[in-house]
């Protein structure tokens, strides 16, 4: 009987034993707890968006290496490269004030016209050939190329704004800089003197200035919203008086801002559609900015084409 009675007794013995380290699991679980919030606060700021600061560090870092890629040996070679026979000469054209004909718009031209006035070059060489010397003809050629060197590296600057003003992440906003920055065929057309670099620049301020006025879509008609409207305007005006290729950059813009304009009449937005008199106040101010005024721009640069060019030229159409 007393080793009947026992095992009952021991195994209550036991339950009581558990019950008492009881408190102990107890007071163990408040400290899970807070271990499990540390890991959460952690896990949180790991994921936390980075400040404006370290977005800022980024910007500095990849437009410094932009231009270290664009500028490090632009003197090499010290002749005239592939296109550089027709911009070239086309500026020394232009610094002689003499007529010529050419398919391109002459907005890109004139710029290297104006970097070759800048550095006081007269325009004696005409880049005939592909090979000739730029050394033994005493041309300012790092000046020339500096130009699209620069707009080259200022792209790089204006994809990781795009980019930040899109509202992306920061390592989204340093590959898609850092894959223009490393891009070989942008490094290599950004370092002669060409056209593609300046067309290229305005094509990517056209899209950064038209994000900054859509985030304004709320602030309709006020000065901001005006500024970014304009400039995107100016932007689109310069693509195409590069080279009639910045159409397409039309294109993309018109097609945002005719989504934007169907979105003012949806019947289920916050506001509700907006009315006939409103939409056509929109539709106008879109029209002037992103229309009138980029074709207005466009010719401006045609007429101060015909204003220097005074003198009669190679080409048997000349004027004079």
């Amino acid at each position: 009987m007393a080793s009947t009675t026992a095992t009952p007794q021991g195994s209550v013995r036991q339950r009581n034993t558990a019950s008492k380290k009881s408190p102990v699991a107890s007071d163990s679980e408040p400290d899970v707890k807070v271990t499990a919030k540390a890991k959460a606060k952690s896990v949180a700021r790991s994921l936390k968006k980075p400040s404006e600061t370290e977005y800022s560090v980024g910007l500095a870092i990849t437009t410094l290496l932009a231009f270290v890629t664009r500028f490090w040996g632009i003197s090499h070679p010290n002749e005239v490269v592939f296109d550089e026979v027709h911009f070239g000469k086309f500026a020394s054209y232009y610094l002689e004030r003499t007529y010529f004909f050419d398919v391109h718009p002459p907005f890109g031209k004139l710029l290297f016209a104006f970097m070759g006035w800048l550095v006081g070059y007269d325009g004696h060489f005409h880049f005939d050939n592909i090979g000739d010397s730029y050394i033994t003809n005493k041309i300012p050629y790092v000046a020339f190329r500096a130009l699209p060197a620069i707009l080259g590296a200022l792209t790089v600057t204006v994809t990781y704004l795009i980019m930040w003003e899109s509202g992306y992440s920061l390592p989204a906003c340093l590959l898609a800089a850092g894959l223009v920055l490393l891009d070989n065929a942008h490094i290599g057309q950004t370092r002669l003197i060409l056209l593609d670099a300046t067309l290229v620049f305005a094509m990517a301020c056209s899209l950064l200035c038209y994000i900054k006025f859509y985030k304004l879509r709320h602030e309709p008609f006020s000065r901001k919203w005006w500024k970014w409207l304009i400039l995107t305007g100016f932007a689109l005006s310069a693509d195409i008086s590069v080279k009639y290729v910045g159409l397409f950059a039309f294109v993309t813009i018109g097609s945002a801002v005719a989504i934007d304009l169907w979105e003012l009449l949806d019947i289920k937005r916050p506001g509700g559609a907006l009315s006939l008199p409103d939409f056509t106040k929109h539709f106008l101010a879109r029209a002037f900015g992103l229309i009138i005024m980029p074709f207005l721009f466009y010719l401006f640069w045609f007429q101060v084409h015909f204003a220097i060019l005074n003198r009669s030229g190679p080409v048997w159409w000349s004027p004079y």
